[in-house]
């Protein structure tokens, strides 16, 4: 089956970022540093994403931005991030994470892996996620032709079953279910 481009373009730096961390614990059982695992799979997102960037038409600069909007989306924003790192607590893990470490072994910072974490946790994740859950999943759900889909006239349950399905990539070991409110608030702005 070939994929059609918009498709492709929203399909591609997903599926190589999920391949490559699917992938990670084999690579680290090979001897291979998993923080650096991390710095090839957000690369490759990246260069993924630039390589399409001319087809992601939903990311260009809307003239009909008001103070509104800006001010819904800052608040929406600020109440995602709270409860984000808020979220933590013991009986909210089925599990424990070992985390990411960013030193050396002699306990001295790598900057570059620093660097490269926050990065792609900041920059190119994000982008990557709402390409392939908010431009591509959520619209196709409605319709096979998604480009013209618009945002605004989605079902609301599919808003919800698809912002539940988008928290668990993120953190896979927490309870989600305290964020769903602000998370479908977040999606369907």
């Amino acid at each position: 089956m070939r994929l059609a481009k918009p498709m492709l373009a929203r399909v591609a730096p997903f599926a190589l970022y999920i391949a490559i961390m699917a992938s990670s614990g084999f690579l680290a059982d090979a001897g291979l540093d998993i923080r650096w695992i991390y710095a090839v799979r957000v690369g490759g997102t990246a260069l993924l994403l630039w390589y399409f960037s001319g087809d992601y038409h939903e990311l260009t600069w809307s003239k009909k931005l008001d103070i509104n909007h800006v001010l819904i989306a800052v608040f929406a924003g600020l109440l995602v991030f709270v409860l984000w790192i808020s979220l933590n607590q013991d009986w909210m893990m089925f599990g424990k994470s070992a985390g990411y470490d960013p030193r050396m072994a002699n306990g001295e910072l790598n900057h570059w892996m620093v660097i490269i974490r926050l990065a792609g946790a900041a920059l190119v994740v994000p982008v990557m996620e709402e390409l392939f859950w908010r431009s591509f999943i959520m619209r196709w759900l409605d319709a096979a032709d998604f480009i013209p889909v618009s945002y605004t006239h989605l079902d609301v349950y599919k808003r919800q079953i698809l912002s539940s399905v988008c928290v668990s990539p993120r953190k896979p070991f927490t309870c989600a279910q305290p964020v769903m409110p602000g998370f479908t608030l977040w999606r369907i702005m």
